[in-house]
């Protein structure tokens, strides 16, 4: 997957969500907490949905009830199922897509890697299958494909971290592997890389961990994120936004998902806590899109989730900005595009202000729909004067587009 915009999963019993909820009910609500309706909603993916996996185009891959189907954007009908006796298939309860397309996928009761090329649909055979002694898998529950196509897999059944080439097939063994109680894995759900650090779940640990990349063997973490402010608890999967944010689902009854700022790292305070509405139980799987938009899937309510974008940001400064006429024209127009960013969420207005130094000669406000303002040479007066022009969405106020112009 481009952009590093990761998923990684793990299947969850619905007692172990059940146990979890009645222990968490009643938690305090925080300023940073809030409860999100999703966009879309129910069990379009099926009731069994244990994977997901966004592609460039923000297109979502969904295993669930031995199947792994894709849906494009906005849709909730999938367009691609691969399926069938040729896949191989016994469990599959992971997915990865990589920048080609090709699609990843873990098969927990057959311990292996299928690679299905790109387009794959329907009964299909995979290309390569990764399986066998050498591997080491005892029990796959996360998987991740980087940019230059290395493949990461969490093995919950050996408390592990493995990752293989690009090109891996057959009875092979990892480039590296880490493992051994240094590395203060348990319970291992999940697995994402981002830059140069290997990020992993050890959720009976409450904990996301990250490992310089490259690392193998009893190594040592460079980072462990969690402790009481951090608000983990029985995390289960992660992913990161385009802007280094970090998502981590919790299999807790109020806080689903956590989001940290980038650098995050220790017993840091989340960025967000979001619970989605009317979800009694948190999610097993995550995964955001470039839009920032965030899919969950919760086995223990049989349902998949796309929410619009909890993280935003202030949109980017207009562009293309322009004031009509000549210094004596009896009117000037100024007008502008819609930023190049809109911070993930809808531009609702803009502000103009006319500028003579520090003084504001004229200002207005602009809808969503309005990129023009127009001021008489009159109201100007006469000299240097500075248009100057910010969007604004439900984050914030941008920065501002300015452009000098005359008036004599």
């Amino acid at each position: 997957m481009r952009n590093n915009v990761r998923a990684t999963v793990v299947a969850t019993t619905a007692s172990t969500a059940t146990a979890v909820v009645l222990a968490c009910l009643g938690a305090p609500a925080h300023a940073d907490d809030v409860t999100v309706t999703p966009v879309q909603s129910g069990s379009f993916a099926g009731t069994d949905p244990v994977g997901v996996d966004v592609d460039a185009s923000g297109g979502r891959w969904i295993v669930s009830n031995n199947a792994v189907r894709y849906f494009p954007v906005g849709s909730t009908t999938a367009t691609k199922t691969i399926a069938g006796a040729a896949t191989g298939f016994g469990y599959p309860n992971g997915v990865a897509v990589d920048a080609d397309g090709s699609v990843h996928v873990i098969d927990g009761s057959n311990d292996a890697i299928r690679i299905f090329a790109p387009g794959a649909n329907g009964d299909v055979a995979p290309e390569r299958v990764i399986t066998g002694a050498s591997t080491g898998i005892v029990s796959l529950s996360g998987i991740d494909v980087d940019a230059a196509g290395y493949i990461h897999v969490a093995d919950a059944g050996a408390s592990a971290v493995s990752t293989f080439a690009p090109s891996a097939s057959g009875n092979a063994r990892p480039l590296h592997r880490i493992v051994g109680p240094r590395t203060q894995l348990s319970g291992v759900s999940g697995v994402v890389r981002r830059g140069s650090l290997l990020w992993v779940v050890s959720s009976e640990a409450d904990a996301a961990v990250a490992f310089a990349y490259g690392s193998s063997g009893d190594a040592g973490p460079v980072s462990v994120l969690g402790g009481s402010r951090s608000r983990l608890n029985n995390p289960s999967a992660l992913a990161f936004d385009g802007g280094g944010n970090l998502y981590v689902t919790n299999n807790d009854a109020a806080r689903h998902v956590v989001v940290f700022a980038p650098s995050s790292d220790g017993n840091a305070t989340p960025a967000r806590v979001v619970r989605v509405a009317s979800r009694p139980n948190g999610p097993n799987g995550v995964a955001v899109d470039p839009r920032r938009r965030v899919t969950l899937i919760n086995i223990s309510n049989s349902t998949t989730d796309v929410l619009p974008a909890v993280m935003t940001t202030a949109p980017s400064a207009p562009r293309s900005l322009r004031v009509s006429g000549t210094s004596r024209s009896r009117t000037r127009t100024v007008s502008w595009s819609t930023p190049a960013a809109d911070g993930f969420t809808a531009v609702t207005g803009y502000d103009v202000r006319i500028m003579a130094g520090s003084k504001v000669v004229r200002s207005a406000t602009r809808s969503a729909t309005q990129r023009s303002y127009a001021v008489s040479r009159s109201a100007l007066g006469k000299g240097k004067r500075v248009a100057m022009v910010r969007a604004r969405n439900a984050k914030g106020a941008g920065a501002w587009a300015k452009l000098t112009f005359s008036v004599s």
